[in-house]
């Protein structure tokens, strides 16, 4: 029998157990509540916290069971041991009153009392019950394994989907990676130690590189049948929120090869070293079933293999490429290059300044053949006054000579 056939039997009946307990419970609560009977207050508080906590557990399990978070796992723990503690507790109290005769008390009249007055039972009960935790707490740590371990593992209890941590009651817990990991913490190609190795041919062999970009990239992987039977494979990633896997399962000839379709939709950069895709295989003569009806979680690969993603942002590149063109230029040299345009700007300014000079000189000369210019103008205009006015001077002698 698959160990994890097992596991899944042994909390099956454990849970059975369980509730059956508290059907009795309940039943004990109405009964005595319908003969309106006294009943102990440490009893009545016991059974229905029993009650309570065992309801609390089956939520917060089938919580884990779908959404695969830390914080569910930790809870169904914390309540399995409540219950405990419940069940000692409660036992304590009707340990500890006064027995008498069994005639005086039938199951009919008053059925706690009726246990009360049988020690045996009460202590059967505890030991009953001392399995049924024990159980219960070992299958919780295998499932809480398989949640923290690096890779599907047929012989854990469930199928693990996606290795994911959310947020804690003690706070923001970090992701599980599927990954390997070396002592820095870092995700490892291949298979782990004690894994069957790949059987197959598969291109990229250890690391898959990932061109980031905001919008959708998409990569291949190739997968070539080198053996001489048919194959199944499985791929699963670290974050199905960050890849798309087409095809996640199939089946290759011997012979043949396929090609799997990853597609990369993370608006932001992802982390190098962390992201790995997990490839499993085993051969299956399989014709009438579908790929995920064969890998059942009682299935062992024949071949494990891992494949790292390290992610490559274009904009970096061109960082990079420019830096390379314009490389850093040194403090001296830059110190010249200030130097060499401070003695520019002075040179520029004094020819400025000459070309200031040169044009007032220019303006100056202007001025002064204006001047003349005016001058000999003014001289041209008197002389010409004094031509007229002798003129005139003449007219009138020879007016005043005809008048004699």
């Amino acid at each position: 029998m698959a160990h994890g056939t097992l596991y899944k039997g042994l909390l099956g009946l454990s849970v059975a157990v369980n509730a059956l307990f508290c059907l009795l419970f309940t039943s004990i609560l109405v009964w005595n509540y319908v003969q309106k009977q006294h009943l102990p207050t440490s009893v009545a508080i016991s059974f229905i916290s029993f009650i309570v906590l065992f309801i609390l557990f089956l939520v917060a399990f089938l919580l884990y069971m779908t959404r695969k978070t830390d914080a569910s796992i930790l809870w169904a723990v914390v309540l399995t041991i409540a219950r405990f503690l419940v069940v000692l507790i409660g036992s304590f109290s009707l340990m500890s009153t006064d027995t008498f005769a069994q005639y005086d008390r039938d199951i009919e009249h008053d059925v706690v009392k009726w246990i009360e007055y049988r020690k045996m039972l009460v202590i059967g009960f505890c030991v009953l019950y001392l399995p049924l935790f024990l159980i219960e707490l070992f299958v919780l740590n295998k499932y809480h394994a398989a949640q923290r371990s690096g890779y599907e593992r047929p012989n854990e209890p469930h199928v693990y989907e996606t290795a994911k941590f959310t947020k804690t009651i003690f706070g923001a817990s970090p992701k599980a990676t599927m990954a390997a990991k070396d002592a820095k913490g870092q995700p490892q190609p291949g298979a782990k130690a004690g894994e069957p190795p790949f059987q197959m041919k598969i291109d990229p062999e250890k690391y898959l590189n990932i061109k980031w970009k905001p919008e959708a990239v998409n990569v291949e992987v190739k997968i070539e049948n080198i053996t001489k039977v048919r194959q199944t494979f499985k791929v699963k990633c670290t974050d199905n929120n960050i890849f798309r896997v087409r095809p996640p399962l199939g089946f290759i000839k011997p012979g043949e090869s396929t090609k799997i379709k990853i597609t990369c939709t993370s608006p932001k950069l992802p982390e190098n070293n962390r992201h790995l895709f997990a490839i499993y295989h085993f051969k299956s003569e399989e014709t009438k079933l579908t790929a995920r009806q064969v890998w059942t979680p009682d299935v062992k690969p024949d071949g494990v293999t891992r494949i790292v993603v390290l992610f490559d942002d274009k904009k970096e590149d061109k960082k990079e490429e420019e830096k390379k063109e314009n490389p850093a230029v040194s403090p001296d040299k830059k110190e010249e290059k200030k130097d060499e345009k401070k003695d520019e700007k002075k040179e520029e300014k004094k020819d400025e300044k000459k070309d200031d000079k040169k044009e007032e000189k220019k303006d100056e000369k202007k001025d002064e053949e204006k001047d003349a210019q005016d001058d000999k103008k003014d001289e041209k205009k008197e002389e010409e006054k004094k031509e007229e006015k002798k003129e005139e001077e003449k007219k009138d002698d020879k007016k005043d000579e005809k008048k004699k």
